[in-house]
């Protein structure tokens, strides 16, 4: 993803007010969010997804900033080597008005017989999960 790219997605989340079916919204300004159920989610459908850290969904989906760009960077790829197997990221990073965001992308599934990619610390029942709309739910046995 193009630091353009982030910037525009910022943009059209804001002034849509939702995510959609690939993009999810966190906000990482107190430190790294968990990522375990979205890096799952995104990785067991066809089309991947995008995580944009810096945006406050709960307050209206306004743009926060990230706490530090380099850290948030270390913590989340230390996340999606927790998975089973191990999620590819492409991350960009972005400034509007001051406030850095981070763009991971997740790129769809390259085998599906590599699926369900779960949270090897949840186990891959309960570490699964598929993306409904702007959520993820628990993929069933």
């Amino acid at each position: 993803m193009l630091t353009a790219d982030l910037i525009s997605l910022v943009n059209k989340i804001q002034h849509k007010k939702h995510e959609g079916q690939t993009p999810e919204v966190k906000s990482a300004h107190g430190g790294c969010p968990k990522l375990y159920n979205t890096l799952s989610s995104f990785s067991n459908q066809n089309d991947g997804g995008v995580i944009v850290l810096g945006m406050d969904k709960t307050g209206g989906f306004i743009p926060v900033g990230v706490y530090d760009v380099q850290d948030l960077l270390h913590q989340a790829s230390e996340q999606r080597k927790q998975m089973q197997p191990e999620v590819s990221a492409v991350f960009s990073t972005c400034e509007i008005d001051g406030k850095f965001f981070v763009g991971m992308e997740i790129p769809p599934p390259v085998d599906i017989m590599t699926m369900p990619v779960y949270y090897k610390g949840a186990g891959k029942w309960k570490g699964a999960y598929v993306r409904v709309g702007d959520a993820y739910e628990r993929m069933s046995e």
